[in-house]
């Protein structure tokens, strides 16, 4: 068996996990169970076996985790047909490449460790590689599927080195994640161009204006029916100062990956935009933006927290 392969297999994947990526945050610990399938090399002479596991891994970056997983696999020899216990083990260092709002592929490598018992009393020690998907499901579950590369130099009965082959299916649950460092907030400035009173509708932030109501269907940017309401309130005020021009800020929580709240911010901002220009307001009083998760008004932490920041404000423009 030539070395070469298995060695460009083992470190292009490991290479994968440098890709900076922003799938979960720091402090996020992942605990997960999996069906465990594997292909062992020809020279050890097993049957392929099925079996399970779980792992544990930690993001000690929003970038990177550490993590270990350890399995229990049923096998036999192909000669004799013994029963073989087989427990593989693995330390990886982790990365996750963002593929979209809710998809993430998962890139790793590190330490592998095999042991054999029962029909056969061995060990072998190597390097592994790891590449799969994530899929979440929520605030806190994900679905993972992943194939293993396993490159044992220190074999267990063979002459030459083993290379085992593997394939693995799941849950994640995802816990206790810690605060994503924010970008610091725009600084007040003084609203000097408010020649008349603010309609109720309107809740002033800063020296931005808050369109309390204003919410959208799960996940898109099209308006609740809910909306009509708030945003035909904030219409009489853009009537009565006709002079006025207006930026529509978009902000969104920080579920997701940041890249795809922003697009999704700048998506909702253009729907009130085009709101206000069905009901009869100049287009060109009108630009918009998409800021995303980076300007929460109050903390992710609860669902409260979340709905909050996810918001429509007016901000005046000269």
């Amino acid at each position: 068996m030539s070395v070469t392969r298995p060695f460009v297999l083992i470190i292009a994947t490991m290479a994968g996990a440098f890709v900076p990526a922003h799938a979960q945050r720091r402090g996020t610990l992942e605990l997960g169970a999996f069906a465990h399938y594997s292909v062992y090399d020809t020279d050890i002479g097993l049957d392929d076996g099925t079996g399970f596991g779980g792992r544990l891994g930690w993001f000690f970056s929003d970038n990177w985790s550490i993590e270990a997983d350890g399995g229990f696999v049923p096998t036999t020899i192909k000669a004799t047909s013994a029963d073989v216990d087989h427990v593989p083990v693995h330390i990886r260092f982790m990365g996750n490449v963002v593929l979209g709002s809710r998809l993430a592929l998962v890139l790793g490598g590190g330490y592998a460790y095999n042991s054999f018992s029962n029909g056969l009393s061995a060990s072998e020690n190597g390097i592994g590689g790891v590449a799969g998907l994530r899929i979440r499901m929520g605030n806190r579950f994900a679905l993972r599927g992943e194939a293993l590369a396993d490159y044992m130099f220190d074999q267990a009965v063979a002459a030459d080195p083993n290379l085992h082959y593997a394939f693995q299916a799941g849950v994640s649950l995802l816990l206790g994640a810690g605060p994503r460092k924010e970008e610091a907030p725009t600084p007040p400035v003084k609203d000097t161009t408010q020649a008349k009173p603010v309609s109720p509708a309107l809740a002033p932030v800063a020296a931005a204006l808050v369109l309390e109501g204003v919410t959208f269907l799960p996940g898109t940017a099209k308006l609740a029916l809910s909306a009509q309401a708030p945003l035909d309130r904030a219409i009489v005020r853009l009537r009565e100062r006709g002079d006025l021009r207006v930026l529509i800020e978009g902000h969104t929580d920080n579920v997701g990956s940041r890249d795809a709240n922003i697009r999704l911010s700048k998506e909702r901002a253009d729907a009130v935009r085009d709101y206000f220009i069905s009901k009869g307001i100049a287009a060109n009083r009108l630009t918009t933006v998409g800021i995303g998760p980076d300007q929460p008004i109050v903390s992710n932490d609860t669902p409260e927290g979340r709905a909050k920041n996810n918001r429509i404000q007016l901000r005046d423009q000269p």
